[in-house]
């Protein structure tokens, strides 16, 4: 499997973005809203927020991955992602979480990606983290959330 990934723009993305977090069972997986449309173009313009777009070898946009860094001195960051559902269950989210270590590691010199919290019906995406060498951090049994972090070793 090869994918490529490229930064957000938003005249070449943009609608994709929108399709994708308008479909209720994309946004229900990762415990969010449908946002509304300026809701969705200003937190895809956050300056503290790094949008990746991957796409397969026939250049067909496969998912999404972003990096949020709160402003601080550490370069810690945390992410989501998402994989549109005509790809889901074929190692494309596996894939794009490796690709995005490396990303993370290479461009944005991350010390760990952490925090990235993952409702517990969501058992691909908790097998997705894990197999990337992804630990579980805690467990809030209100929320019935797992949260993860990695710590990065160049």
């Amino acid at each position: 499997m090869t994918l490529s990934y490229e930064k957000y723009n938003k005249n070449k993305h943009y609608s994709t973005i929108k399709k994708w977090f308008s479909n209720p069972e994309i946004m229900n997986s990762m415990d969010m809203k449908i946002m509304k449309e300026n809701e969705l173009r200003n937190w895809l313009n956050d300056p503290a927020r790094i949008n990746l777009l991957f796409k397969d070898e026939n250049e067909n946009l496969i998912g999404t991955l972003n990096f949020y860094h709160e402003k601080t001195q550490t370069p810690d960051y945390e992410i989501g992602y998402l994989v549109d559902p005509l790809y889901q269950g074929k190692g494309y989210a596996t894939k794009i979480v490796e690709l995005s270590i490396n990303f993370a590691k290479n461009q944005l010199n991350a010390r760990s990606l952490k925090e990235i919290y993952v409702k517990d019906f969501n058992v691909a995406s908790r097998k997705t983290l894990e197999k990337n060498g992804f630990i579980i951090n805690r467990y809030d049994d209100i929320k019935k959330v797992y949260y993860y972090h990695i710590e990065l070793k160049k």
